[in-house]
């Protein structure tokens, strides 16, 4: 079996509640991944959320 996202939500911050299709879930915090140029709109909060 293929472990895949089937749901995100957000959560606060930068951190975002995943739920996996093998029914696990947990938080994951998002805001050490967001570097480059590509991910610079996404530092602002209200535009992550």
């Amino acid at each position: 079996m293929f472990i895949h996202i089937t749901q995100t939500r957000y959560f606060d911050g930068y951190r975002v509640v995943v739920v996996f299709n093998d029914g696990k879930k947990g938080v994951a915090d998002l805001h050490e991944a967001l570097t480059g140029a590509v991910f610079e709109h996404l530092k602002k909060v209200l535009l992550f959320a």
